[in-house]
C-alpha cells in the first residue's frame, strides 16, 4: 500500500470515529469536570476559528496553551481522552502518524503540535447544540459552579502553579546559559517550595539557586551539568532554609518576557478573578489536593 493510500485510510478511520464517538459526547454540563472545562474554554480561545468549528494546531498558535510545551501537549491529550476534541478532516498529511497500528488511542496517530482539531459533531449532537459550549463558558465566567467544580479548584490551581514554575527554571537556566533538565526531583523540590511558598516567592528561589550556579561553573573548573545539579540542589535547600531561619521571602512578579498562557488566563483571571494576585499566594498543599504533579 503506498503513502497515499496509506493516509487516505487513517483520515476515513478518524473521520468515522469522529462521528461515532460524538454519541458519547458530555452534553450535560454536570458531566463536565472543572479541568475538562477551563482545558476546552483555553482551547477554544486560543486555537479555535472566527467560527468556532474548528481549532488550529498549537505550533501555529498565537500563544502558548499552556505554561510550557509538554503542558500544551497534555492539555490537547486530556481533551481527546475526554472525547471533547478530535482530529479535524482538515489535519495536514504530515500532521497523521501513518505508523501506529489501528487500535492505537488517537493521540498515538496524530502529532499533537502539528495536527488541528475540531470538538464532537453538532449536527448529529445532543440538546442544545452549541449552547453547551456557550453554557460552560458562562458558568465559569460567573463562578455559579457545580460542587464538583469548587473541590477540584484546589487541585487545578495547584498543577497550573507547578507548571508555571517548571517554564520560569527553563527560562533562567537558558538565560544563564544552561541546557534545562526537568525531571520528577526538579518537580519534586518545587512542589515542596508550594507547600508553603508563593509562585512568587518560588521564582525567586529559582532566580538565587541559577544565579549562584552560574557564578560557580564560572569560578570553578565544573562543567555545566554539575553546575545546574547545583541549582537544583539549591532550589531544595533555600525554602527549607527560609523556613529555618524565618526569612522574609520576596515574591517576584510574573516575568514578562515568558508569554502568559491561555489556561492560566482563563483559570486566573476569567474564573477566579485573581489575576497576578497568584504570585503571592501560595497553593494550597499537596497533602490537601491529594494531588502530586510528576510529569514533565
Amino acid at each position: 500500500m503506498n503513502k497515499n493510500s496509506r493516509i487516505a485510510l487513517v483520515r476515513e478511520d478518524l473521520l468515522y470515529r469522529w462521528f461515532s464517538e460524538s454519541e458519547d459526547f458530555r452534553w450535560d454540563i454536570s458531566e463536565w469536570q472543572l479541568s475538562d472545562a477551563i482545558a476546552f474554554m483555553a482551547a477554544r480561545r486560543l486555537l479555535g476559528n472566527e467560527e468556532l468549528t474548528e481549532m488550529g494546531s498549537l505550533l501555529e498558535a498565537s500563544g502558548m496553551l499552556g505554561p510550557s510545551a509538554s503542558y500544551s501537549r497534555s492539555i490537547i491529550r486530556r481533551l481527546v481522552a475526554r472525547r471533547l476534541i478530535w482530529p479535524s478532516p482538515n489535519t495536514p498529511d504530515v500532521s497523521l502518524f501513518l505508523g501506529a497500528d489501528e487500535k492505537d488511542d488517537i493521540p498515538a496517530r496524530v502529532y499533537i503540535e502539528t495536527a488541528s482539531w475540531v470538538p464532537p459533531s453538532l449536527d448529529d449532537g445532543g440538546p442544545g447544540g452549541m449552547d453547551i459550549f456557550k453554557q460552560i463558558e458562562a458558568t465559569i465566567v460567573t463562578g455559579n459552579w457545580p460542587v464538583a467544580w469548587i473541590e477540584a479548584v484546589d487541585v487545578l490551581h495547584r498543577e497550573i502553579a507547578v507548571y508555571e514554575c517548571v517554564a520560569y527554571f527553563e527560562y533562567i537556566c537558558e538565560d544563564h546559559g544552561f541546557e534545562p533538565q526537568v525531571g520528577k526531583k526538579t518537580i519534586a523540590a518545587i512542589n515542596k517550595s508550594l507547600n508553603t511558598f508563593s509562585v512568587g516567592q518560588t521564582f525567586g528561589f529559582m532566580w538565587r539557586a541559577v544565579k549562584d550556579a552560574a557564578s560557580m561553573y564560572l569560578r570553578r573548573d565544573i562543567g555545566k551539568r554539575e553546575a545546574l545539579n547545583y541549582a537544583k540542589a539549591g532550589l531544595t535547600r533555600m525554602p527549607e532554609r527560609a523556613i529555618a531561619d524565618h526569612w522574609d521571602v520576596k515574591a517576584y512578579k510574573r516575568n514578562y518576557d515568558l508569554d502568559r498562557s491561555e489556561i492560566a488566563v482563563v483559570l486566573f483571571d476569567v474564573a477566579l478573578k485573581m489575576g497576578d494576585a497568584k504570585f503571592l499566594v501560595s497553593p494550597v498543599p499537596c497533602s490537601r489536593t491529594g494531588s502530586v504533579v510528576a510529569d514533565v
